[in-house]
């Protein structure tokens, strides 16, 4: 009885790269951030699922086959099919990954809603797998990014 020892790890963190490819023609550049965090978004003007595969070949080259998706999508972009079509995509690259539907709206960004068994046990296999995990947050909603 009593307490038990902490249990906490501690890993550098890589400088922040984001994925800035060359723009195609259908493509325009909506440049957002949070903070000082840039958040490179392209907003899309050609038909949806040769969006959807645009951003999963950009994806994969980017991260390299050792890419592990954790696609990540609201109850409305759920609804809509987005974050199937991404899976989809991504795996027609050949990467494999995690589908992960959670409540839409501000007020569920908590861990109740993020910390589900499931999704972290896919992450631990993965990187345990050698894989490089990556969340692909796809909103379709007052955002409409992927």
């Amino acid at each position: 009885f009593g307490p038990l020892p902490d249990h906490i790890f501690q890993r550098p963190i890589a400088a922040w790269q984001p994925l800035k490819p060359a723009p195609l023609p259908e493509e325009k550049s909506a440049p957002f951030k949070i903070g000082a965090l840039e958040l490179p978004m392209v907003t899309f003007e050609g038909r949806y699922d040769d969006g959807v595969r645009r951003l999963a070949t950009l994806l994969r080259a980017h991260y390299g086959e050792a890419l592990f998706p954790v696609v990540a999508v609201g109850e409305t972009g759920d609804a809509l099919g987005y974050g199937t079509d991404v899976l989809a995509a991504l795996e027609a690259e050949g990467c494999s990954g995690h589908y992960f539907a959670h409540a839409s709206g501000e007020s569920f960004k908590r861990p109740d809603a993020f910390g589900k068994p499931e999704v972290l046990q896919a992450i631990a296999a993965a990187k345990c797998a050698g894989q490089r995990v990556v969340v692909v947050a796809v909103g379709g909603g007052v955002n409409g990014n992927a």
